[in-house]
């Protein structure tokens, strides 16, 4: 069992404790009173949509690991993309909003040919990196086995993190 960070967490969400690891990491713990029969489910969700996902340009970088303790992403250090127009609404082209929108229905599109369905749409899930091109976090909350095509399909979907 790996212990949580003795820090307080970065972000407490419903479902996870989120933490900053190494200045490199975010580390996602489950909220043990969500699932408290299991707290790990959310977690192990989380990882079969990432596995299923692979590796993809517009998705955030999970990087793998056998713990159901938590779940490690790759940090976006650019921020998110609902803090960014907050901050720059004002300055930013109409062509490039035109143009994070099509790269956002395009890993949506990528999620939702793995039969993954993202229930928490917003724009504070969407990461930007250092060219500003969106990156999409994937937040599963509880899968049910039984796709022909992929062995998922996922029900209760997603929460924020």
């Amino acid at each position: 069992m790996h212990l949580k960070p003795s820090r307080p967490p970065l972000h407490y969400g419903i479902f996870s404790q989120v933490f900053f690891i190494e200045g490199r990491i975010i580390r996602k713990f489950p909220e043990e009173s969500t699932y408290p029969e299991d707290p790990t489910i959310t977690v192990r969700n989380e990882k079969v949509a990432y596995r299923q996902i692979g590796n993809h340009a517009r998705i955030a970088q999970w990087i793998p690991d056998d713990a159901d303790e938590y779940i490690d992403l790759v940090f976006y250090p650019d921020g998110n993309m609902t803090d960014y127009l907050d901050r720059y609404k004002d300055e930013i082209p109409h062509h490039l909003v035109v143009r994070w929108g099509l790269q956002i229905i395009e890993a949506i599109t990528v999620i939702h040919a793995r039969e993954i369905i993202h229930s928490d749409l917003n724009l504070k899930q969407v990461c930007l990196t250092k060219i500003l091109m969106p990156v999409f976090l994937i937040s599963m909350r509880r899968l049910a086995w039984g796709s022909r095509r992929l062995g998922l399909k996922s029900q209760l979907i997603s929460y924020r993190s």
